[in-house]
């Protein structure tokens, strides 16, 4: 038997195995490996196993799925799976002889994920392949990642190529009947990224022809936000609403998603302001605000993908789904109320696909009662005959999801058997690198590297990750800030700081977090964010002998630690955040509302400023005071905003 023989069954580890079975079926196989006798061969292509008392056959051109056993079962058997253990294990000395060079066999080699276009045309069709060729000239950006296993990330679906350069084991996460169009645009995206960027853990490229903008739809959109910020928030009536239309229809009509998504945000906000909402924040009109200005600057950039990552061209609004198993990590709980002390709480689970980066966020609202808290809440029906906290703390096996633009997921009811939830044990160390993090340095180099928040994709959970947990240091509690810190030490290397925030919604989170941290936690899933060089998670779940989803914990009897010793400010850090603010209230109030305090106040910020260094961003904000003009307070703002993410 030589290395060259059944490559392909070869390269199938068990995360493939797993993909092209299930997760369970492939853990059985693996203890039953250890105890069954298994003899495998190759002749004329097939591979033959002897399984303890049954013979597994996988014909020569044949698929794993493929194979037939005479064990009877109709589908892919734990037989069969062995056998390809037992071929790993037989090949693996053959594959890499002590003598080999390695460097010398690489260099001999194509890329190992190299598709011929012949193979592509021969496994697709014509009618595929032209139908994916109409959609790559129409233009659109993948994201190519090598690390956790190779795939692909469209913007309709994602394609894991379970044995690189073999077509017969890629996988496509959409509805349609294999082989479809994504496997070609996938294909592509890979030729597209061994050209620009060989050897990079993940890539964005773009196919097709840069997207031609409508600046009409990007210009209404400025337009609306420059007579906002000149009126005010505050000042703003009904009959903006005629022009919130227009801008929306514009910018859907030019398929421009996220500055639509901004769009639609902002109304939003300020149809709460004037209802009175609870909801409604003065800094996030004036974020919404910056980011459509910054959003209709990068529609000019010459890089292809930046100018496709700010607008979302040609990004599908919902997409049906395959059959999905997820994960879920937890869920956030904010609660609202308005000013008659009506509340109703919101909630995100968040949930993932194993084998793949990136989160889904599942979205459900309810009205509550004053006293109703996150264990209350638990209690909820999310979904037909699930509760809440099942789904948040669970697992998920549906065949009806679907996914919208920003990676929020509807899920369809379970009691036709489309959608189930069982228990999960957070069993996350398998889980794809672009989740947990190799390294706390990867996982900051990773933040680093991405485009400020203000032009990147509009995606709901795209900070989200785990991080395995060897220790918990100096556990503390800050009253007067209301926030519970501390400092973990990754299994991976490296520290963490965790921050936890007392909050409408999350009142008893606090102590939840307290009781399972200190009960030797294996895991916690959160947001990270850059702290200058730390990485700070904000938690959503924290993994002890269960899933503990702090926002729907009781809060048990475990008491908050000692009172944290005060942290330093950072006074270049704490000038920018007064400066935000400053200009957060002159877009609520208008600028042609500006009143001399505010000027004086402004004027003393970027004094402040000047005396940091940061003297350009000084003159924008007092350029602010002084032109009273939309194009002032743009400026200044997306100054400010870029330096406190940098």
């Amino acid at each position: 038997m030589t290395g060259q023989d059944r490559e392909d069954l070869r390269a199938l580890d068990d995360d493939a195995l797993a993909r092209l079975a299930s997760p369970g079926l492939v853990k059985r196989a693996r203890r039953e490996r250890a105890e069954a006798e298994a003899r495998v061969r190759v002749e004329a292509g097939a591979l033959i196993g002897e399984v303890g008392a049954h013979r597994v056959v996988v014909a020569a051109g044949a698929g794993l799925e493929g194979a037939t056993c005479t064990c009877g079962a109709r589908a892919l058997c734990r037989h069969a799976l062995i056998a390809v253990m037992a071929l790993r294990d037989a090949t693996r000395e053959a594959h890499d002889p002590p003598d080999a060079d390695p460097a010398s066999e690489a260099a001999a080699l194509p890329p190992a994920d190299a598709i011929e276009p012949r193979v592509l045309r021969e496994h697709l069709g014509t009618l595929t392949m032209r139908r994916a060729a109409r959609a790559r000239d129409a233009g659109l950006v993948a994201t190519v990642r090598r690390t956790g296993g190779l795939s692909v990330s469209l913007p309709a679906a994602t394609v894991r190529f379970l044995v690189p350069g073999d077509l017969a084991y890629a996988r496509c996460d959409c509805r349609a009947r294999p082989p479809c169009l994504h496997l070609a645009l996938a294909t592509w995206s890979l030729e597209e990224a061994r050209r620009i960027a060989p050897d990079a853990g993940s890539v964005e490229v773009a196919l097709g022809p840069p997207p031609t903008v409508a600046a009409g739809a990007l210009d209404e959109a400025r337009a609306l936000a420059e007579e906002l910020l000149l009126g005010g928030a505050d000042h703003a009536g009904p009959e903006l609403a005629g022009r919130f239309g227009l801008a929306r229809r514009a910018l859907e009509d030019a398929g421009l998603r996220w500055p639509l998504d901004a769009c639609a945000e902002l109304e939003r906000a300020l149809s709460a302001y004037h209802a009175r909402g609870g909801e409604h924040r003065v800094e996030a009109v004036g974020a919404l605000l910056t980011e459509l200005h910054a959003r209709g600057r990068a529609a000019r950039s010459t890089d292809g993908a930046i100018r496709e990552g700010a607008l979302g061209a040609r990004e599908p609004a919902e997409t049906a789904l395959a059959e999905l198993r997820l994960v879920s990590l937890g869920a956030r709980v904010r609660r609202v109320t308005d000013e008659d002390g009506d509340a109703r709480a919101e909630v995100e689970v968040f949930f993932v696909d194993p084998g793949a980066p990136g989160a889904f966020v599942l979205r459900r609202a309810w009205p509550v009662s004053p006293d109703e808290r996150g264990p209350q809440l638990a209690r909820r029906a999310a979904l037909r005959g699930v509760t809440l906290g099942a789904l948040a703390a669970g697992q998920v096996v549906t065949r009806i999801a679907r996914r919208r633009a920003d990676r929020g997921l509807e899920l369809g009811p379970g009691a036709r058997g489309d959608t189930s939830v069982t228990p999960q044990r957070g069993a996350w160390g398998t889980l794809h690198p672009g989740l947990l993090p190799p390294s706390v340095d990867a996982a900051l180099a990773e933040l680093r590297a991405r485009p400020p928040r203000l032009v990147r994709p509009r995606v709901l959970a795209d900070a989200v990750r785990v991080i395995a947990v060897r220790r918990v240091r100096d556990l503390t509690y800050d009253p007067a800030e209301r926030t519970l810190t501390a400092e973990l030490e990754a299994e991976c290397g490296g520290h963490v700081t965790l921050t936890l925030e007392r909050r409408p919604g999350r009142e008893e989170a606090a102590h939840a977090a307290v009781d399972a941290l200190r009960r030797e936690p294996r895991f916690v899933s959160g947001a990270v964010r850059r702290d200058g060089a730390a990485l700070t998670l904000d938690p959503l779940a924290i993994v002890t002998d269960r899933v503990v989803v702090l926002d729907l914990e009781p809060a048990g009897d475990a008491r908050l630690p000692a009172r944290a010793a005060p942290r330093p400010a950072d006074p270049i850090e704490a000038a920018l955040r007064d400066a935000r603010r400053a200009l957060d209230d002159a877009a609520h109030h208008g600028l042609r509302h500006l009143s001399p305090a505010w000027r004086d106040g402004a004027g003393a910020i970027a004094d402040r400023l000047a005396d940091l260094g940061l003297a350009t961003t000084a003159a924008r904000l007092r350029a602010v005071g002084a032109a009273r003009s939309a194009e002032a307070w743009l400026e200044a703002s997306t100054r400010i905003r870029l330096a406190l993410e940098a």
